[in-house]
């Protein structure tokens, strides 16, 4: 049994949070349901959802006059807090809970809470490792990172992103990879509360559900709680989410990621937006993404003028970016790339410029920032 008072402002946003989590019934009651849990020492409401992956909790504050907790369908639930407007009644009693407000008396069925799966952080036995990390750098870290993640059931591994910790340097390396890109973020953390190396991976679609949670403040601070190399756990802006971690080993990424590109270009990001574009827009109509890229040779000055090419049935097309600054190119050099892999990860930086940097047509492109690197495979030279 329990019994409150609670605003629809307030439930609102917190079954708007935990839906999010929402499963399917039809695989476990548990995960088409949402926990409600009726706390009077602290007048408040925490509401749970899970679909066996992940899990989250909202908190919204009321007036309860009896404790206790339930379980009730998450659908219909939600749309009864959604719509409901200003004090609302909730009593549950002999499996039964009724929503009462102005204009509104509703009774839904529940279940015994036994069945929702028991919150596996709460083992004191388990061992946690603690990062703290900036709240805006991680979100950004998780933005950058979801453009390079496998939509491929055959490598399930490379459907997640790789948080790693290594040498006591001071920095996460946030890592995504799908075979044809890679991105490899450097997150710098405040506090860890262990000298030992570490490597979890995170289902990606859980790290975009965690990442709406995040605001953009770089000031504000979160903790990383990884459990028993099972978990991770974040309490965010007052929700708390839980993902399972993928189990196996991450491919060995500092092996494939070229480590001498002797040419490095510097070009804005607004400009080369464009010029990529514009190729893509005719490379379109052969339903291919494949463009050619031609670095001129650099005069006096070290700079020179990229071309972008893209041909197809209906025509040639060729946008260019002049004055770019390049070091190391005497020659002309030509590469082919996925132009939509390129403008994917521009629009993925907050700066203004990038480097990108060159070995032979054959090997990786990089792109870079002061704190990310993005790897794409060339393609063949296509005009």
């Amino acid at each position: 049994m329990l019994d409150f008072i609670v605003n629809s402002i307030e439930l609102d946003k917190a079954v708007s949070d935990v839906e999010k989590a929402l499963g399917n019934k039809k695989l476990n009651q548990a995960f088409g349901s949402i926990l409600i849990v009726a706390d009077k020492d602290n007048q408040e409401v925490k509401f749970a959802t899970t679909n066996g992956i992940l899990r989250i909790e909202s908190v919204a504050s009321a007036n309860v006059l009896v404790a206790g907790e339930t379980l009730v369908e998450g659908d219909l639930f939600a749309n009864y807090a959604h719509k409901v407007e200003g004090d609302i009644s909730i009593v549950e009693s002999e499996n039964y809970l009724t929503i009462s407000a102005k204009g509104i008396n509703a009774t839904l069925g529940t279940f015994g809470t036994d069945i929702f799966p028991i919150k596996q952080e709460d083992n004191n036995e388990a061992k946690f490792t603690n990062i703290t990390v900036s709240q805006g750098e991680f979100k950004q870290s998780i933005k950058e990172c979801l453009i390079s993640v496998s939509k491929e059931e055959a490598r399930p591994i490379l459907k997640g992103i790789c948080i790693k910790k290594s040498n006591d340097e001071g920095y996460l390396d946030i890592v995504a990879c799908d075979g044809y890109r890679l991105t490899k973020r450097q997150l710098e953390y405040e506090s860890v509360d262990s000298s030992e190396d570490f490597s979890a991976i995170v289902p990606a679609s859980n790290l975009r559900i965690i990442s709406a949670f995040l605001k953009d403040e770089t000031d504000s601070k979160i903790t990383l709680q990884f459990i028993a190399n099972q978990l991770l756990s974040i309490t965010a802006n007052d929700v708390c989410i839980t993902s399972n971690l993928l189990a196996g080993d991450y491919i060995n990424y500092g092996k494939i990621i070229p480590q001498n590109s002797p040419n490095k270009t510097t070009i804005k990001i607004d400009k080369l937006k464009k010029a990529i574009d514009l190729a893509l827009t005719l490379a379109s109509q052969n339903k291919t993404t494949a463009i050619s890229v031609t670095m001129g040779a650099t005069d006096l000055t070290k700079t020179t003028t990229i071309s972008f090419r893209a041909n197809s049935a209906r025509g040639r097309s060729e946008s260019t970016v002049d004055g770019v600054v390049v070091y190391g190119l005497d020659e002309e050099f030509k590469f082919g790339i996925n132009g939509q892999f390129l403008l994917d990860v521009l629009k993925t930086i907050n700066e203004d410029e990038v480097y990108i940097e060159t070995s032979k047509p054959t090997l990786p492109i990089l792109v870079t920032t002061a704190k990310t690197l993005f790897m794409i495979l060339p393609l063949r030279v296509i005009g």
